[in-house]
């Protein structure tokens, strides 16, 4: 039940009102930030709710049940806080955000409307949408372990235990020719065979977009050249010469595992387990059943 003071009670039941919306964002990290639909900064519970951040809500969709409800907000990329570099790097995924109704002429009479995460955040020009999921959504999440034939371990994580300091697991490179913000052709990669890195991470070492890290969607050797898709535009423009340090990509077959990265006996998946088809075939005359294994 939301806990609404007698005086906020009664404000609100007047016939004009001096309301607004206030947002505290929690990070992953801790830090609090803090929006306002308002024309004007509002201090609430220690944090200074920013004005200029061309915030707004949408319509709130709330069900019964275990259902998960959402609502979003949007804003201009132009605040102090949100920028499209951050948003990039991940910093507000699965974030705490509280929403507050707040009497903007007394900010002391307030009640915290709705608690949620932050889920998808999308970009449109300069003004982003961010999703917020009640914590219900946690429920669809999948956790532990699952019988699939695919590895669940993360490359050079602490189950995959591979360790990616080899040489051929890594390269620096630098732009030869910018063909989109998402596709490049770079020099430095010119020993590596095509689809080596895909699936991989690039970082940034220099140029606009310094520090910033971006997934290799696919790689294509063309002679003393690579060319490079990334798996989304870059916030910034890429140039020539911008240089980066690229990491070699897993697909977590068993295949690949076997003779990209020979780490078979740590293998987080079930690359032999029986597919539909086996489910539901039957036993034939010219089947063999002499108990020896299916996979030799």
């Amino acid at each position: 039940m939301k806990q609404i003071s007698p005086q906020l009670k009664a404000h609100i039941s007047n016939e004009t009102t001096t309301l607004c919306r206030c947002w505290i964002l929690k990070t992953k990290q801790g830090e609090r930030l803090g929006f306002t639909d308002h024309d004007e900064n509002i201090l609430l519970e220690d944090v200074i709710c920013e004005r200029d951040a061309g915030v707004e809500a949408s319509s709130i969709e709330e069900r019964l049940g275990l259902n998960t409800d959402t609502n979003e907000v949007s804003g201009a990329l132009q605040s102090l806080y949100i920028t499209a570099e951050d948003i990039n790097a991940g910093k507000y995924d699965n974030a705490e955000i509280s929403t507050y109704i707040v009497n903007w002429k007394r900010p002391s009479e307030y009640f915290l409307d709705q608690v949620s995460l932050v889920g998808e955040i999308t970009q449109e020009d300069h003004h982003y949408r961010m999703e917020l999921r009640s914590f219900t959504s946690q429920l669809d999440q999948t956790k532990g372990n699952h019988f699939i034939k695919r590895c669940q371990a993360n490359l050079g994580d602490e189950r995959c235990k591979l360790s990616l300091n080899a040489s051929n697991f890594s390269a620096l490179g630098k732009v030869i020719q910018v063909k989109t913000n998402v596709i490049v052709w770079v020099s430095g990669l010119s020993s590596f065979d095509s689809g080596w890195f895909r699936g991989g991470h690039l970082s940034w070492t220099t140029g606009e977009n310094e520090s910033q890290k971006i997934e290799i969607s696919e790689h294509i050797k063309l002679d003393e050249i690579a060319i490079l898709h990334l798996w989304q535009p870059m916030p910034n423009k890429i140039n020539l010469e911008d240089s980066f340090l690229i990491k070699v990509g897993c697909n977590k077959e068993f295949l690949t595992c076997s003779e990209k990265f020979s780490n078979t006996q740590n293998f987080r998946g079930f690359p032999h387990m029986p597919g539909n088809s086996f489910v539901v075939s039957y036993a034939g005359n010219s089947d063999n059943f002499d108990g020896g294994p299916i996979i030799k």
